[in-house]
């Protein structure tokens, strides 16, 4: 069972959620924060699969003073294709900030048709982990090749590996000094055949 927060200044509303989801998932209710900062810090450090987060957060508390978008978009700066989800009463108002409308939904699905919200949410938790799983993979069987890589191959597990480092605790990342000393090495290799070239043509 997939574990995930969700994050609401209503307790009422928590307990709701928790009662809908129940079945599908472990709901953890993370208090809020009055610094954003520590309430991502909280987010990140919980180990959890998805975010579920309100998109007003201060009715309540009126000491909060950032909303669930830009938390949100603060966890998606820290994993890149984490599974979020805005759940609110004021979706048009949602959908007019920067975030991606698509993470936007009604309060009303939750309530009305709860399956419905939980079978996108575990959709969206197994893609996303199926992608990593899939770049760790290709990672390893790159890094396990027994010849030189080429460099469209070098090119392939530098992005692999700045996805996973964006997406997975930078459990896989290569050490940075190697990635520089890779396209330093290829940079010394076209210094070395364009002094060559020059040479053969001077000669």
């Amino acid at each position: 069972m997939f574990k995930i927060a969700y994050i609401d200044d209503e307790a009422d509303v928590v307990r709701q959620f928790q009662i809908n989801t129940m079945e599908d998932f472990e709901v953890i209710d993370l208090e809020l924060k009055s610094d954003i900062t520590e309430m991502r810090e909280c987010i990140i450090s919980s180990d959890v699969s998805a975010l579920v987060v309100d998109f007003l957060l201060n009715d309540t508390k009126p000491e909060i003073h950032y909303n669930g978008v830009e938390l949100v978009e603060g966890i998606i700066r820290l994993r890149e294709k984490f599974p979020v989800f805005i759940l609110t009463s004021y979706e048009i108002e949602a959908e007019n900030t920067s975030i991606n409308p698509d993470v936007v939904y009604p309060k009303s699905l939750v309530n009305q048709d709860p399956n419905r919200f939980n079978r996108k949410i575990k959709r969206k938790i197994e893609n996303y982990k199926k992608e990593i799983e899939e770049a760790q993979s290709e990672l390893v069987e790159l890094l396990r090749k027994p010849t030189t890589l080429t460099l469209a191959e070098e090119e392939r597990l530098i992005e692999l590996d700045d996805f996973l480092e964006k997406n997975s605790n930078k459990a896989m990342a290569i050490p940075k000094h190697l990635k520089e000393l890779s396209y330093n090495k290829r940079l010394n290799e076209l210094i070395d055949k364009t002094e060559q070239l020059l040479k053969t043509i001077k000669g």
